[in-house]
């Protein structure tokens, strides 16, 4: 039976992958030639309408305006996210701690990385104005149809999956939490908790785990529980400003 269970996992995963990539195929396609699509939030200088992200090369997103530096939480309690990496993609960029004007392809030993593993289940990202104990602002993987790249996602904290990485003395672990979100108007949007998610929407948690403790080889990250929404918001409330 649990060889049954694993393979009707991997057919869902598979099928999500398949659903989220198709519209990101179209994101790829067209990254330089369309304005950058931001979902909210209308507030302060990510207001809807105002000059978007541009790429100067392949390498580095710019924007007039901060990824990091905007509001973290807005007064109808939705989060907003700095989307990083778009769902059904596996090209690994970040936004810069010391020029948070900027989102760049990670370079590693010379060459830009890409995931060797299925692509991102969801739109992953920054906080934004949030910064966790590591001095990077606070991760959320966001399960929601694709979206461009530096955009500003309204966001809903449903939870928290708890993972680690092994730390640079032997025997030692670093906590990576992932914060688990969801958008109003998106298949899943639905969801106020894990537990809504998980009756609602079957087998995707157990997706997110097994791609989050997957994604870097086997062994690289670990699992370590997940924490509901109650949880989750105060994590996200807790940590200082960027």
């Amino acid at each position: 039976m649990k060889r049954v269970a694993s393979v009707r996992i991997w057919v869902i995963a598979f099928a999500v992958v398949l659903l989220l990539a198709i519209p990101a195929a179209g994101v790829a396609a067209r990254v330089t030639s369309e304005p950058n699509r931001v979902t909210g939030p209308a507030a302060n200088e990510h207001e809807r309408g105002v000059p978007q992200p541009k790429y100067i090369d392949k390498y580095t997103l710019v924007w007039k305006y901060s990824f990091l530096k905007g509001p973290r939480k807005n007064a109808d309690g939705t989060y907003n996210v700095a989307v990083e990496i778009p769902a059904g993609t596996n090209d690994k960029w970040e936004t810069s701690n010391t020029n948070t004007h900027v989102m760049f392809w990670d370079f590693k030993n010379g060459k830009p990385r890409v995931v060797s593993y299925l692509p991102y289940v969801g739109n992953y990202g920054s906080l934004v104005n949030s910064r966790a104990d590591d001095g990077d602002p606070l991760d959320v993987l966001v399960l929601a149809p694709a979206v461009r790249r530096g955009a500003i996602q309204k966001v809903r904290i449903i939870g928290v999956l708890k993972v680690s990485d092994p730390g640079d003395t032997p025997g030692t672990k670093v906590m990576d939490d992932k914060l688990i979100a969801v958008t109003d108007g998106a298949p899943m949007g639905t969801a106020a908790s894990l537990a809504d998610l998980n009756s609602s929407y079957p087998g995707v948690t157990d997706i997110v785990k097994i791609w989050f403790e997957n994604y870097k080889g086997p062994g690289a990250m670990m699992f370590e529980g997940w924490g509901e929404a109650a949880e989750a918001k105060a994590l996200a409330n807790s940590v200082p400003a960027f």
